[in-house]
């Protein structure tokens, strides 16, 4: 394995609108990876090479993941569909768009390729021109999918970050309601109660009062007594007066009860 960032670079390839990227160069022949080396690094691309598919993989774990990968297709081990399979099955790799280098007559080969994830061909010997436009072409696929993917991303925290909004808001709302359906209870219960006092108490209250006042009027009760009876009932009765007036407001959720 080695790299070739010390390459020359022509200012004079540089286009605004190409892509600059990092390619892992596969192949047993060194001359030939060093030719395809040099031609993608003129382009302005950073380039490393590697000469088995195991270094290819090696690399794949060890450093920052390329942005594209061009490999021939027979090489010693598991040769090119080989590192195809496991750049495209590999759960933990991006997609990394692979160029596979063929034999010209290598249809059979090719059906293969695709059937692993190859992306693209090209043929033996390798045209300058046509490998230039292939890599060109791929990478933008590639960053159109990786803005694509980012924004998946961004959305996808947004939803969640709305979902999380929407539980914490429902727990809010469940627990109020919760609250309101306590105070409620507290307002029924609190005027049945006076209801039921003023009910039981409002009859006798009364027929003592209009006793005490006829023995006032005819005598025959002495006087200091049935003052003082008349004093206490009437307090009796301011008493359930009162909590007649707290059972209306608790109808009407106002009042101290009706405030809890």
């Amino acid at each position: 394995m080695s790299s070739n960032e010390n390459h020359l670079i022509d200012p004079r390839s540089y286009n605004d609108e190409d892509t600059r990227a990092n390619i892992l160069v596969v192949d047993d022949d060194k001359d030939i990876a060093g030719y395809l080396s040099a031609v993608l690094t003129l382009e302005g691309h950073q380039t490393n090479e590697a000469y088995t598919p195991q270094d290819a993989i090696k690399l794949l774990e060890e450093q920052p993941h390329p942005d594209l990968v061009l490999t021939d297709l027979v090489m010693p081990g598991i040769g090119g569909l080989g590192l195809i399979t496991y750049i495209k099955q590999g759960s933990h790799l991006p997609y990394i768009p692979v160029i596979l280098i063929t034999a010209y007559h290598g249809t059979i080969d090719r059906a293969a390729a695709l059937q692993c994830g190859a992306d693209d061909f090209l043929t033996k010997p390798v045209n300058r021109a046509e490998l230039q436009a292939r890599v060109k072409s791929l990478l933008k696929v590639k960053k159109a999918l990786d803005t694509l993917n980012r924004k998946l991303e961004e959305n996808k925290a947004l939803i969640e970050g709305a979902d999380k909004r929407y539980l914490d808001l429902k727990k809010e709302n469940a627990v109020l309601a919760q609250r309101v359906t306590l105070q409620h209870r507290q307002r029924e219960l609190a005027a049945r109660i006076s209801s039921a006092i003023w009910h039981e108490l409002e009859a006798p209250l009364t027929s003592a009062i209009n006793l005490s006042q006829n023995g006032l009027r005819d005598g025959s009760l002495s006087l200091p007594r049935l003052q003082l009876l008349v004093d206490e009932l009437k307090k009796a009765l301011e008493v359930t007066t009162k909590l007649e007036h707290l059972a209306t407001e608790a109808r009407k959720g106002t009042g101290p009860l009706g405030r809890q």
